[in-house]
Order: C-alpha cells, then structure tokens, then sequence
C-alpha cells in the first residue's frame, strides 16, 4: 500500500467556477490521499466549505487572478468569518508577478498558474498545513504564556491581597471574641486596612477580567477596545496616550483577529511603561492600501538597535508570535532619545 504524504488525508474544498476540465487533476489528488470534494459555483462551495470545515481551499475562477471573476471568488471566501483562517490556493490561467501580489494581498495563500501538475499542487497543499500547523502552535505558545501570567496574577497579586484582608478580619474578629474590645479609633483604622486590601482585590479582579474579556471589543470592535485601552493608560499611569483610527476605508477584522490585535497591543503598551520612559503614547488604525495597519508609537528612549530579536525579549517575542497566528507581520523600530514605533500589518480581503 503506498503510503499517503500527509497520513489520513487533508480535506480540500475544490470550487470549479470555470469550465469543467478538472476531471484528471480531482482523480490524481484523490490518488495521493486528498479527500477532495467539488462544488462548480461559489454559493455551493462557500456552503460545502462551511459544513465540512476543510483544511484548504482550492479555487478554480477561470481567468487571471487580477478578472473580476477570481478576486470576486476569493473576497466571497474570505468574508466568511468561519472560513477566514482556512489556506486559500488560487489556481487561474494567467498568474504575472502585478496580478500574484493582487491575488496575495486580497487574502489567498498561494497562486498557481493552471494547468496545473496534481503532485505539485499537492505539495503546495501539505506546505501550507505545515505552515498553518506551525502558526497555530506558535499562537498556543503565546496563549499558554497569557495563562501563565494571569495565574500568576490571580496568586501573587489577588492572593495576596485577599489573605491579608482575612488575616485582619480574622485577628480582630479573635480579639472580640476574648472579650478585648479595642478603642474605637484603632478597631475603624484596623477594619479600614482589611476595607481598602479588598478594594484592591476588587480593581485586580476586574483588571483579570478585562485581560480574558474586552467589552469594548465587543461592543463597539477594535477601534473601541483600543479607545477603552488609551483611557486606562491615562486614568492610572498618567500617561498621555491618544487614539487616532481612520475611519474612512475602515474594514472590522474578524472578532478573533481583532483579539490577537488587542493582545498585542497591550503587551506594546506594557513595554512602554517598563522600559520606554515616555510621556505620550499614540495607537494608529488604519487601513492601508490593502493591509489592516496596527501602530503603537511612543517618545521615549527608543529601543536599542538589535534588543527586538534579543533572547531576552520575551514580551516582543509573544506578540511576534501572535500576528504570525494571524498572518500577519510585526515590525519594531526606534531612535535613540525619538521613540519607538511598533507596527502590526495584515492584509484584508476588501470588496
């Protein structure tokens, strides 16, 4: 028995939307163990790929990725919010470098000049699980990072807080219980310090919260949860932090995207207060082009030429590791005594 190169099998949408001359290349990847399943118009394959959830997709408009045909198939795709991480192959009849990077930019993963060799194609598609697989492994690592540190919140900063408001409580609660009735001043002040230990653990719970969930992204999308984050800057630290967002030409990424955006954006931000000895921080957001635009800018030091791929840069590893989950590309770049900007670039597929 031959051995099929990716195990069981990737399953792969095929939406045929050009005439029906696929035959030979549909019965040649099923022949190297590709569940393929075909649909000849794009509603068809847009509801086939939404019921079976399949590991690539694999267009076939029947013209040059730059007609109007194959960048409509592979918006209609894309604005899906299901679909939105699935690999996209565009195969079309003409493929030069301007159409390619057109094709690239409005959300597929691959172009391929059709006729197209069934073994090459299915490289192609194993290339992009692999991709896809380290992606995903590169997001759990930041996830399981984010968990990490919110334990270690929940038991260094809440814990703590919550035992010695108990600890006061329970001592004065033992001193009454023995029948020694402190003075009035000394028993307000010592049920004063157990008050304000559980004040705080109140503002800590609620700062968890908005670490695991971010109303204002839900409510009102990125640009709101970006808002929400430059008010909290401003409100604790006394830090000037504006939002600018241009709205003309704005596209809302999927909620799942705009969270990793968010996380990284607070981790930016984080590194502001640490390091950066700034006065004033601005996000940006922004469509550009045909890339969702992401910018943490601040006037401080300015990070030291090479400390961003430094070792010990774990925070900016993180957030490197998150935009590569949502394919999308982190650059970092300062001046000394100018500031540091931070800038998130993914593309988008616009209509």
């Amino acid at each position: 028995m031959t051995e099929h190169p990716f195990g069981h099998g990737p399953s792969v949408v095929l939406i045929d939307a050009g005439p029906s001359e696929q035959d030979e290349l549909r019965r040649r990847l099923r022949r190297r163990g590709v569940a393929l399943h075909r649909a000849s118009t794009a509603r068809e394959g847009i509801g086939l790929a939404l019921s079976i959830r399949p590991d690539v997709l694999v267009l076939v408009p029947g013209g040059a990725p730059a007609e109007a045909g194959g960048l409509g198939l592979l918006r209609a795709v894309r604005r899906e919010e299901a679909l939105e991480a699935v690999p996209v192959i565009l195969l079309a009849a003409g493929s030069d470098a301007a159409a390619r990077r057109l094709a690239l930019r409005t959300g597929a993963n691959d172009v391929l000049a059709a006729p197209v060799d069934a073994g090459e194609l299915a490289e192609r598609i194993q290339a992009l699980l692999r991709m896809g697989q380290a992606s995903r492994a590169a997001l759990e690592r930041a996830r399981s990072e984010e968990r990490r540190r919110l334990a270690r919140e929940v038991h260094d900063r809440l814990g703590q807080l919550l035992t010695a408001a108990n600890i006061d409580l329970r001592l004065l609660e033992r001193r009454m219980h023995d029948g020694e009735v402190p003075p009035r001043e000394e028993l307000l002040r010592e049920l004063g310090s157990a008050r304000s230990g559980i004040e705080q653990a109140i503002a800590s719970v609620q700062d968890i919260a908005q670490l695991l969930r971010a109303p204002g992204l839900e409510a009102g999308g990125l640009a709101a949860a970006l808002r929400g984050e430059a008010d909290n800057l401003q409100r604790r630290f006394r830090l000037g932090c504006t939002l600018r967002h241009a709205a003309s030409g704005y596209v809302e990424p999927p909620p799942s995207v705009a969270a990793e955006l968010l996380h990284i954006c607070r981790e930016a931000l984080t590194n502001v207060l640490r390091h950066a000895d700034a006065t004033h921080v601005q996000l940006q957001l922004a469509v550009r082009g045909r890339n969702l635009l992401l910018r943490v800018c601040d006037n401080g030091m300015g990070i030291p030429r090479g400390a961003a791929d430094a070792p010990a840069a774990i925070g900016i590893a993180g957030m490197r590791e998150r935009a590569g989950g949502i394919g999308a590309r982190l650059h970092i770049r300062g001046r000394p005594g100018c500031g540091t900007i931070l800038s998130v670039r993914r593309g988008l597929a616009l209509p």
